[in-house]
């Protein structure tokens, strides 16, 4: 089978968000958005037509996405096309990106990394075995659930929110 691999650079276009499917896996979905800058014959720079993407991330790199892109946010992506199918007779296609790799594209401005460490639900971190739980680790050593973190990505909207208005004087 020949697989086509692409490397894009674009914006995240929607809010990532997760999806279960019935085998208790997740991943993470949003749509990416991609326009090419062209200059016109009176040399200004004009952009052309937008092309949207389905993006998909599994496993670790999908709870980082979710963790870590907001819509709005530059992107570069590495993945694989696919195309998916579904209907009664496979009437309906779609071709989705499947992620093995994406960062902030720095081009424009600065980001952080943080290692995120994920241990077994047991406490103990993964082995030769390569099992994985839901707990998180953080730099500090924090441990963390998904609850917790869905918790901690609510405040932090809430503030950032807050920021963003205008504040207001008494004369």
């Amino acid at each position: 089978m020949n697989e086509i691999e692409v490397c894009i650079s674009g914006n995240v276009g929607t809010e990532p968000t997760r999806v279960v499917v019935n085998s208790g896996s997740s991943y993470a979905r949003f749509r990416l958005a991609t326009s090419p800058r062209f200059r016109g014959a009176d040399g200004e720079f004009r952009d052309g037509e937008t092309q949207w993407f389905t993006v998909k991330a599994w496993g670790d790199l999908g709870e980082n996405v979710i963790a870590s892109l907001h819509k709005g946010a530059p992107v570069l992506l590495r993945g694989k096309l696919q195309t998916e199918t579904w209907g009664e007779n496979n009437e309906h296609s779609a071709t989705v990106v499947m992620a093995n790799a994406i960062g902030h594209n720095l081009r424009n401005g600065t980001t952080a990394f943080t290692r995120t460490v994920r241990e077994s639900a047991a406490g103990d971190v993964p082995g030769a075995d390569g099992e994985r739980g839901d707990a998180l680790v953080g730099p500090d050593g924090t441990r963390y659930d998904a609850a917790e973190l869905e918790s901690a990505e609510l405040e932090r909207a809430a503030l950032d929110s807050a920021a963003a208005e205008p504040e207001t004087s008494a004369v």
